[in-house]
C-alpha cells in the first residue's frame, strides 16, 4: 500500500497546487483579471497537464516493478525483469541494477553469470558499468582459474568502471590459484594498487594481501621493494586513521556488493591494520 499511497498523494499534491494557482487570483482579484491572465498564459496550463500525464504514464509503466519490490516478491520480480532483459531486449541501467540485486537476494549465482555473459556479448557498455558486481559469483563460488579469466576479460573493456577493484580481484585470483609467474604478477599489481588506488579499502586489502604473500614467500630478496611498500603504506594508513575514523569511511564505499562479499577478509585486514596500535596502548597502561 505504500507505493499506491505515494502515487495517489503525489497526484493529489500536483492537482491541488495547480488548483491553488488557478483559483487564488480569482478570489483576490476577480474573474476578469484571471480570464485575461490565462488567455495570455494558457501554455502554463498545457505544460502542467503534459507533465502530469508524463509522470502518470511513467508510474503506470513501472507499476508491476514497484509492486513486486514493495511486496518483496523477489521470484516474480526476477521473472519480470528477465523477460524485459532477454525477451524484450529492454536492458536499461536501472532494470539491470535491480535484477543484479534480486539475484543477490535470491543467492542465484547462475542467474548472475548468465546475465554477465549476455551483457558482455550484447551490451558491452552496460557490462562495463556492472562488471564488478557481475563478477561476484566467480568469487563466492570459490576463487579459481575461471575467476581469473573473468576479471582479465572484464579489464579488457576500456569503459569498465571501478577498475581498481577489478584489478584487485584479478590479483587475488592469481595469488590464490596461479603458479609462480601468476603470483609474481599479482604481487606487482598489488604494489601498484597500494601506491595509486584512490579507494582506501582497495589500498588496505592490497597491502594486507601483499603482506600475507610476503610472509609465505621464499623469495625474500626479490620482494624487498614490495615489502617496503607494504610497510610504508600500512604505517601511512595507521597515521591517517584511528579505528573510529576508519569506521566513518563513507557508507557507499563499505556498503557496496563487493565489500559485503569480502566482509570477512576486510574485517581481518582492519584488525591487522590496527593491531599494533592496540598492543602499544596496552603496553603503555602496564
Amino acid at each position: 500500500m505504500k507505493f499506491k499511497t505515494i502515487y495517489l498523494f503525489f497526484n493529489m499534491l500536483l492537482v491541488t497546487s495547480f488548483a491553488i494557482i488557478i483559483f487564488m487570483p480569482f478570489f483576490m482579484l476577480g474573474w476578469d483579471y484571471v480570464k485575461v491572465f490565462w488567455m495570455r498564459n494558457w501554455y502554463l496550463a498545457a505544460v502542467f497537464f503534459l507533465t502530469l500525464a508524463v509522470l502518470n504514464v511513467y508510474f503506470l509503466c513501472k507499476w508491476k516493478l514497484f509492486s513486486f519490490v514493495e511486496s518483496e516478491n523477489w521470484s516474480e520480480l526476477r521473472l519480470y525483469l528477465e523477460r524485459r532483459v532477454y525477451e524484450k531486449k529492454s536492458s536499461s541501467r536501472p532494470a539491470v541494477r535491480i535484477l543484479i540485486n534480486t539475484y543477490i537476494v535470491l543467492a542465484d549465482t547462475g542467474g548472475l553469470m548468465k546475465l554477465s555473459r549476455y551483457l558482455a556479448e550484447n551490451k558491452p557498455r552496460l557490462f562495463a558499468v556492472f562488471a564488478l558486481d557481475l563478477g561476484i559469483p566467480y568469487i563466492v563460488r570459490g576463487v579459481s582459474s575461471e575467476t581469473r579469466t573473468y576479471f582479465e576479460e572484464a579489464l579488457k573493456n576500456p569503459r569498465a568502471r571501478k577498475r581498481d577493484w577489478l584489478r584487485w580481484n584479478l590479483a587475488f585470483a592469481r595469488m590464490a590459484c596461479g603458479g609462480y609467474e601468476d603470483r609474481e604478477k599479482a604481487q606487482e599489481e598489488l604494489v601498484l594498487l597500494v601506491e595509486k588506488a584512490e579507494d582506501p579499502l582497495v589500498r588496505l586489502l592490497s597491502v594486507y594481501l601483499l603482506d600475507r604473500s610476503i610472509e609465505k614467500s621464499d623469495a625474500g630478496t626479490q620482494l624487498t621493494a614490495a615489502a617496503r611498500a607494504s610497510l610504508n603504506v600500512r604505517e601511512s594508513l595507521k597515521g591517517m586513521y584511528t579505528r573510529e575514523k576508519w569506521e566513518k569511511i563513507p557508507g557507499q564505499a563499505k556498503d557496496s556488493l563487493i565489500t559485503l562479499v569480502l566482509s570477512k577478509l576486510l574485517a581481518e585486514a582492519e584488525n591487522w591494520l590496527f593491531e599494533e596500535k592496540t598492543e602499544e596502548k596496552t603496553d603503555g597502561r602496564v
